[in-house]
């Protein structure tokens, strides 16, 4: 039913990939930010967007907004299958960073007893890998989300979401040194991570679930929105403090919310089977690329270095290739289904 937003998803999952590639470096310092730090940087708060809305959708209500208690089995299924699909890549990483390990040399690495007390805190508080934070702080925050929602209506909840990252992003902006020594502890990024980035998306999301009605003028809305958005990111990365963080700009979630808004009311007529291959590309790139840069980076260690922007098509080429072939072995092995 809505295919275009799978689609989205794979376009997404692409960005996600340039954002650990850095495509415009090549061209030069401020092409290299205005992709990677502005452009691509709405691909993981629209999987959080998504989320929410699929979630509103299999969530039902009271008159006052709050939930059911039925809806327990619900989300206790969510929660079985995203933790499984966490710790099936957090085990699969794990032997990655294990190996990374094992090649640094004997006088550098910690000790083994330090390396798995590390990744056991980084599985618990930020992610066994960089972009496994994405689904630790997916699973806590809808942990958070069902508990605030049997007090809290979803829309009084959502008014609260835009509060608590309006605060995180100026914090993140604008205090990022004087926090530097609390920042750079994992319970703070786990903390930050789930209240001031996932659950504001994701309850956007269910809102736009449960609103049952297209959010008026988003067409509009959404390229307004992300004119503004550019014009912060400019204005924080060309200020006099060279400092100031742009990972997480303030108009960076009415952009997300519009611009997700824009492509739900987008008809796309393709098969329902294309749209969730779509869907599971983008999960499976998502996942792999990372791999695939490890591997790459280590098989031709100066071959990223020639130009980046065919660093980047390389990276998402081969990614599409491999996480194709995952959907095509699914067939045959009936256990990889769980990675996706």
């Amino acid at each position: 039913m809505y295919h275009s937003i799978d689609i989205a998803k794979l376009l997404m999952a692409v960005f996600v990939v340039a954002i650990h590639t850095h495509p415009g470096i090549s061209i030069g310092k401020n092409a290299d930010f205005y992709i990677t730090d502005v452009l691509t940087k709405i691909a993981v708060p629209y999987f959080f967007v998504t989320s929410g809305f699929f979630i509103g959708r299999k969530l039902s209500f009271n008159e006052d907004g709050t939930l059911y208690s039925s809806n327990i089995l619900y989300v206790k299924h969510y929660l079985r299958r995203i933790l499984l699909l966490y710790i099936i890549w957090s085990v699969f990483y794990g032997c990655v960073e294990l190996y990374e390990w094992l090649l640094t040399p004997s006088c550098e690495r910690i000790s083994i007893l330090s390396f798995f007390v590390s990744c056991g805190m980084s599985f618990l508080f930020v992610g066994t890998y960089y972009h496994m934070w994405y689904l630790q702080s997916m699973i806590l925050a809808v942990i958070a989300l069902f508990l605030f929602l049997r007090i809290i209506s979803y829309k009084n909840l959502t008014i609260i979401g835009c509060v608590t990252y309006i605060i995180g992003s100026v914090v993140n902006i604008y205090m990022s040194d004087t926090i530097s020594s609390i920042s750079a502890t994992l319970y703070y990024r786990c903390f930050y991570n789930v209240f001031c980035i996932a659950l504001p998306f994701i309850i956007w999301g269910i809102f736009i679930a449960r609103y049952h009605r297209p959010i008026r003028y988003s067409f509009v809305l959404a390229p307004i929105f992300y004119l503004l958005y550019i014009v912060e990111a400019s204005f924080v990365h060309f200020s006099c403090d060279s400092n100031m963080s742009v990972s997480r700009l303030t108009m960076l979630l009415p952009t997300t919310v519009f611009i997700f808004n824009v492509i739900k009311e987008t008809p796309i007529n393709i098969s329902e089977k294309a749209s969730t291959i779509f869907r599971q590309l983008s999960t499976l790139i998502y996942f792999i690329h990372p791999l695939v840069i490890f591997g790459i980076g280590h098989i031709m260690k100066d071959f990223q270095n020639v130009n980046s922007f065919i660093w980047f098509i390389s990276i998402v080429f081969l990614s599409i290739i491999l996480a194709y072939c995952v959907l095509r072995l699914t067939k045959y092995v009936k256990v990889l289904k769980y990675s996706f």
